[in-house]
């Protein structure tokens, strides 16, 4: 079963001060988290990091998991909006609460 949690958007300056002995946190990143016991964690890389109904984030790195003071760092989606829309998207499903969108239609 899928697994959802709240956490905190947290400025990149702050992410990057907080992580800067794990790894460079720059501009086509956003972070999250860091409140200690709430965290994506080893094996849900490439999950979303939704803002309402907005992908804004694709799960990528963090400093073990869910440790207090360090947040979880994405993949910034605006960041690649372009290259994303460079594919040729027919026929992709994406996962839609009531169903499977598939080239505008949802399939129950």
């Amino acid at each position: 079963h899928i697994k959802e949690v709240y956490v905190p958007y947290v400025p990149n300056n702050v992410c990057s001060q907080a992580l800067k002995q794990h790894g460079k946190v720059d501009d086509t990143m956003i972070c999250a988290g860091g409140e200690g016991g709430k965290d994506a964690c080893g094996g849900d890389s490439g999950g979303p990091l939704y803002a309402g109904p907005t992908l804004v984030g694709v799960t990528s790195w963090g400093y073990k998991c869910a440790v207090k003071g360090m947040p979880g760092v994405y993949a910034r989606t605006g960041a690649v909006l372009d290259w994303i829309q460079s594919f040729n998207m027919e026929g992709l499903q994406i996962m839609n609460g009531g169903g499977i969108v598939t080239g505008g239609t949802v399939t129950e």
